[in-house]
């Protein structure tokens, strides 16, 4: 039995690890993977997010000498093989990789297609780099893998919704995953600009501690911003390639939406502050009461900021860590009372960004991952002539 391939555009190595991530939680003992793609293109690094994702914490190399490494990923044993070396397919039969996978361990196979058709129906992932991003056709042959795969479609009438919610844009990574009933697990890690690494383990975690998999949900959520390019492109890209790979609607949910909801005040406005570094920061202005966007996000020197809230002439909280770092640039300015919040706290707000957004997609309010946009706190200062390289 064979179906259409599933084809993700991924344009750095954070939207790979995201499809990894997918991949692994729709592994089950005895299956198999068959990595296609030419040197250098990646496929190492694909088994190596995978194994990430799956909870293996040792090192993953690839086995071109010896073959075969093993490697304890989680509940799953996974045989890592690479065939490159492989100078007919009857020495497969020397490799012992029948019984590997009738012992119950998962295969991940590089060099997949010098196999030929026999290590049977498998997951096949082709990487094909081009231009500024890798294309991954991910293509399921034989009927266990077609069941599993069929499974990480959105579940429809009495079937329950469950959404999984991602926030990269501060220095945590961010990942809750909630329901009808409110959020049923919220995890997060400090990251060092590190959240590549950090958010397969993180999610992985999070889907543990609420008992479900990528099979299970029904719509993914993601922190659009404000937020630097370095941490902000990995949530979206890992939501944007979930969501492909498990055909998904997306709901993009602010920053400063988040922000906003997460500090109580009895002052009438709420004013979200991002630090934008080089003497800057990014605000916009809510609704105490209703919490409603009065005005959209705008980058400028703290003075400007202040000054915006004063031509409100309402009482305002001013909260984030942008408005701590500048609480005295802030403060000289303002015109109307006015107090310094708390900086944000991540486990409540990815909670409630969860929440946010379960209640956006209720309202029908998802979009297309494609659709997603993020918002930056300023353009890069070095773009890459794609153009110009292709043309060499």
């Amino acid at each position: 039995m064979s179906a259409e391939p599933i084809v993700v555009h991924a344009t750095d190595r954070a939207g790979t690890a995201a499809v990894a991530s997918v991949v692994a939680g729709l592994l089950r003992p005895r299956d198999t993977v068959l990595l296609v793609g030419g040197l250098g293109a990646g496929k190492t690094a694909f088994v190596q997010d995978l194994c990430r994702a799956l909870g293996a914490t040792e090192p993953v190399t690839s086995p071109t000498f010896n073959l075969v490494h093993h490697h304890a990923a989680g509940p799953l044993e996974v045989c890592h093989v690479d065939l490159y070396r492989l100078e007919r397919t009857g020495e497969l039969d020397d490799l012992g990789l029948d019984d590997l996978r009738d012992g119950g361990a998962v295969l991940l196979v590089e060099w997949g297609d010098l196999a030929g058709g026999a290590l049977g129906g498998a997951l096949s992932v082709a990487i094909r780099p081009r231009g500024n991003g890798a294309p991954i056709r991910i293509h399921r042959r034989g009927r266990a893998l077609d069941v599993q795969v069929a499974r990480a479609r959105p579940r429809t009438g009495g079937g329950r919704m469950i959404l999984l919610a991602i926030s990269t844009s501060a220095a945590t990574v961010g990942v809750a995953v909630a329901d009808g009933t409110g959020v049923l697990a919220a995890e997060e890690a400090a990251s060092d600009r590190a959240h590549a690494e950090l958010l397969p383990s993180v999610v992985g975690r999070a889907l543990a501690a609420a008992s479900v998999g990528f099979a299970d949900l029904g719509c993914i959520a993601v922190d659009v911003g404000p937020g630097w390019f370095t941490g902000l492109r990995v949530g979206i890209a890992a939501a944007k390639s979930f969501a492909e790979v498990l055909d998904l609607p997306v709901v993009a949910v602010g920053s400063h939406e988040v922000l906003a909801a997460t500090s109580p005040t009895e002052r009438e406005l709420i004013v979200p502050v991002t630090d934008a570094r080089r003497g800057e920061v990014a605000w916009s202005v809510f609704g105490a009461a209703d919490g409603r966007q009065l005005v959209a996000e705008r980058t400028g020197p703290p003075a400007e900021c202040a000054h915006a809230v004063n031509g409100r002439g309402q009482p305002a909280r001013l909260a984030g860590a942008g408005a701590v770092r500048h609480r005295d640039a802030l403060v000289a300015e303002l015109a109307v009372p006015a107090d310094v919040g708390p900086t944000d706290d991540a486990p409540v707000a990815i909670s409630a960004l969860a929440r946010i957004a379960w209640t956006r997609m209720l309202r029908d309010e998802a979009v297309r991952g494609d659709d997603v946009v993020p918002r930056y706190l300023r353009a890069p200062d070095v773009t890459i002539q794609w153009s110009t390289r292709s043309g060499r």
